[in-house]
């Protein structure tokens, strides 16, 4: 007896089973895509873990480790960023019914981008004073190699009306402008030096002090300025901040080295009431700043601010699309009290200017 053959439907169906139990026939695309996720899983972890083992070393003029520590700075700045991607490569997963890898990436990802999602819904802290109570404003803008257009920064101060202003890179002709402009209300200046990423900090109180400015590095020669003003019964240091930017070997293995300085002039002055302001190129919750935290230093923006805060980049280019982070800060030390800190408009400058208010406990 003949056996019936079997309808062409029913065969195509056995072929692919058997397609499919045969490693070696797995189609190259499959393939690709289940690498893939399994490397951006392993990027998620790897990202997350790299933080909790990491040391930073401000003695070691190794550029290797210089190298690798500013590697784990990026995995933490750019924390939010990989986790925005990992979600949306679970979405892929789900879509290629990869279901494992779509929890895995979906899990990773809201660990990496949730606070920074958290923080945009949340709305401002609100920090209640005395209607009369004296305020100390400060203001802090990267003027990009004076790239930022005066007349909008001129508008910025007219509107918010700072007590003092600290300003970073600021060269050439612009530095005179500068001086034209700001002088009459501003007429107490420290100007440490000159260089292109030199700073300046104006302020309408005397300086009752002009300590020596913190110095730079051989690969960052830029002393930070520092001025104490009187305020509300007390002395109130404050200090311009520029740290190395990550544009050479020399300025990594410079930035710890900067950091560290810093943290131990904070605590060479313990019970100093300060304000730091500037450009620290890094945000302070990340490892790199974690001596300047043991020194004592509070972020104004965590105290009394409201969302991401992200102030770079903000400038005429593609970078200006995607989320910023936030490299400039104020931060505080001492009896003082953070009672607002936002980000300002844009200027033409690459950062935005920020602004953060300070009291004294009644």
């Amino acid at each position: 007896m003949r056996t019936p053959g079997l309808r062409p439907g029913v065969r195509r169906v056995e072929q692919d089973q058997e397609e499919r139990a045969e490693p070696g026939r797995v189609p190259i695309a499959s393939r690709l895509i289940d690498a893939g996720l399994r490397l951006a899983v392993s990027a998620g972890l790897l990202a997350l873990a790299i933080p909790f083992f990491w040391a930073v070393d401000p003695s070691s003029d190794s550029r290797v480790r210089a190298i690798a520590g500013f590697g784990v700075l990026l995995c933490e700045v750019f924390a939010f960023h990989g986790g925005l991607a990992l979600g949306a490569l679970a979405l892929g997963a789900v879509v290629c019914r990869r279901w494992r890898s779509a929890v895995f990436l979906a899990v990773l990802g809201g660990v990496h981008a949730g606070p920074g999602l958290v923080a945009c819904v949340l709305p401002p802290r609100a920090v209640a004073i005395d209607d009369g109570t004296p305020t100390l404003t400060i203001l802090s803008h990267n003027l990009l190699f004076s790239s930022a257009s005066l007349e909008a920064f001129e508008s910025v101060v007219d509107r918010e009306r700072p007590d003092a202003i600290m300003l970073q890179e600021v060269v050439g002709e612009q530095a005179r402008e500068i001086l034209e402009r700001f002088g009459d209300d501003y007429p107490h200046i420290v100007w440490p030096n000159t260089h292109r990423w030199g700073g300046m900090a104006l302020s309408r109180m005397p300086f009752i002090e002009t300590p020596d400015p913190i110095p730079g590095e051989e690969a960052w020669p830029i002393d930070q300025p520092v001025g104490v003003i009187e305020f509300e019964g007390g002395p109130v240091t404050l200090v311009g901040i520029h740290l190395p930017a990550p544009n050479s070997l020399g300025q990594l293995v410079a930035g710890p080295r900067m950091t560290a300085r810093l943290a131990d002039w904070i605590e060479a002055r313990p019970g100093t009431s300060m304000v730091l302001a500037g450009d620290f190129n890094a945000p302070l919750w990340t490892t790199r700043m974690t001596s300047l935290r043991d020194a004592g230093l509070a972020e104004a923006h965590r105290a009394a601010g409201g969302g991401r805060g992200s102030t770079w980049p903000s400038h005429h280019a593609a970078l200006r699309f995607i989320p910023g982070i936030r490299l400039d800060q104020a931060a505080f030390t001492g009896d003082l009290r953070c009672i607002e800190s936002r980000v300002l408009g844009p200027t033409g400058s690459d950062h935005r200017p920020i602004l953060a208010r300070f009291a004294r406990p009644g």
